[in-house]
């Protein structure tokens, strides 16, 4: 039995070892996109037009509320003063409370308002400073290495644990199972709706995974709202929680961003709140979005949990060596964040949040329509989207897809392609949201892009009219097929090398493309 395990154990390392170059790729790819290619297109505008290109990512809202920065002030000034007078600096950069209970409280009392059934404890929640994603660190490790430890006690086969997740999820970045030693497995979703998951893909899933004897479905990510800002209604996760109660050994992770956003004065709904898996799984979230500009001043991410095993499973991770909350003063630090989630508690400040991004994305929608409408003209079509977006029930992010026959013309293969291309010829810094890595691309190809840049609604609607105007631009050129992305293959090449480029280096065409085109 020992050399049967051992010739196991073995094949599955290898496996894993395997997969887990391809789950870091998709990881890689995104993050060498956001970090050596934007800026290498970026040093390339300046030094053809001595602009930068215009920005189009990363929405927030522009203000913090002035009660909240005044107060921030006032605390971080005396208690650097404190310390200072009493001479023990030290002492202040110690944490003497990874926990505390007074922000504990406050949380505790926020979250309550998005469940139905439930009032929510202190006991039930823990801190870390800094984002949600941490928290998806410790939980898939903690769930893959206690399914690996229950095999090998139980002197089984190990099987391959595997996590799953409707494509296009963001958070799972695609590593975090394969780096403690599971894998990812993407459920697939289609456009049509929203990328949502349903009940059906779900069992097909399991049961699908659950059939190979070499693998086993340890834990399911839900993010709400989708990628796409959809919210899921009570009766869609009532119906999730319905399969997943048939599978009680499958952790289910509800990665609330930013504990969801209002839209239509709905808030969004709870796994949790189905009693049949309540102790099943989590819920976890970071306050930047709901926060605005005080996140600045204190980030923090929330874990809520029924299952009291869990809660004490994980703080025994969330200790002081624990290398997540290690960052400077964080005495300081808590004393802010108790006072900022104290007075977000009984604010308006979320609410009017939430109003300024609903009035931001009817503007944009208008806009869209709009291109559209100058496209087909132009072209001597009708009624084609080229560019279109979806209608975003929650969430702060525009999104923008392209016709997929557009996306053949141009031979774009996916969303990191089409955003290359957006950031060359068009001079639009954007993020690619569609990643194939990420299980998405297949469907219609898009791009995340920033709708609002400032209060100042003229100025936002001037940025975004000159965005559409550049994208369509981009459609034009694809459509009329003076424009292919092979053209700035070898461009873009030594730009994701993070590597300057110069006019001398330029081929003719893509000096006449970067240069001459209309926009």
């Amino acid at each position: 039995m020992a050399e049967f395990f051992l010739e196991e154990e073995s094949s599955f390392w290898q496996t894993k070892e395997q997969i887990s170059c391809k789950g870091r790729q998709g990881f890689e790819d995104y993050f060498q996109h956001v970090t050596r290619f934007r800026r290498a297109v970026d040093k390339l505008m300046l030094f053809l037009s001595g602009k930068s290109i215009i920005k189009a990512c990363d929405v927030s809202h522009p203000s913090t509320p002035d009660i909240i920065r005044n107060k921030i002030e006032e605390i971080s000034q005396d208690y650097i003063r404190q310390c200072l007078d009493n001479n023990n600096v030290l002492d202040c950069l110690k944490f003497s409370e990874h926990q505390p209970y007074a922000i504990r409280e406050t949380f505790a009392a926020i979250v309550s308002k998005r469940f139905a059934n439930h009032m929510i404890t202190p006991e039930q929640i823990l801190l870390l400073f800094g984002s949600s994603t941490q928290w998806l660190d410790m939980l898939i490790r903690t769930v893959i290495v206690k399914s690996l430890h229950r095999d090998v006690a139980n002197k089984e086969p190990v099987k391959l644990p595997i996590v799953l997740t409707p494509a296009g999820s963001f958070k799972c970045g695609g590593y975090f199972p394969y780096a403690s030693g599971g894998a990812l497995h993407y459920i697939p979703t289609v456009f049509s709706n929203a990328y949502k998951l349903t009940p059906e893909l779900l069992a097909a899933e399991i049961e699908k995974i659950n059939s190979d004897t070499s693998k086993k479905v340890v834990c399911i990510l839900l993010e709400t709202p989708t990628a796409l800002g959809q919210n899921y209604t009570v009766d869609e996760l009532a119906d999730i929680a319905a399969v997943l109660s048939l599978y009680p050994d499958i952790l289910w992770i509800q990665d609330w961003y930013s504990l969801g956003t209002e839209h239509d004065d709905v808030l969004p709904n709870a796994l949790a709140d189905n009693l049949s898996i309540a102790k099943q799984g989590c819920t976890i979230s970071s306050f930047r979005r709901d926060w605005g500009g005080a996140a600045a001043y204190a980030n923090v991410s929330v874990m809520q949990s029924f299952n009291d095993a869990l809660i004490q499973e994980l703080s025994l991770q969330c200790s002081e060596t624990y290398f997540y909350v290690r960052p400077p003063l964080q005495k300081l630090q808590s004393f802010v964040t108790h006072h900022i989630v104290s007075e977000m508690k009984h604010s308006e400040f979320q609410k009017k949040n939430q109003l300024y991004f609903k009035k931001q994305f009817n503007e944009y929608e208008k806009a869209v329509y709009t291109t559209n409408e100058w496209l087909n003209t132009t072209l001597g079509t009708a009624g084609i989207h080229y560019l279109f977006t979806t209608k975003v029930h929650s969430g702060q992010f525009g999104f923008l897809f392209f016709n997929h026959d557009t996306m053949k013309k141009g031979k774009i293969n996916n969303g990191t392609e089409i955003a290359e291309l957006m950031c060359l010829y068009s001079k639009c810094r954007v993020m690619p949201t569609l990643l194939s890595p990420m299980g998405i691309g297949v469907d219609p190809v898009g791009v995340r892009l920033n709708i609002c840049l400032s209060e100042d609604g003229v100025a936002n609607k001037l940025q975004i009219d000159d965005m559409l105007e550049r994208m369509g631009a981009l459609v034009l050129a694809i459509e009329q097929g003076s424009l292919v992305h092979p053209q700035f293959a070898s461009l873009i090449s030594t730009l994701q090398a993070g590597k300057e480029v110069n006019l001398q280096q330029l081929t003719p065409v893509e000096q006449e493309l970067l240069c001459i085109h209309p926009i």
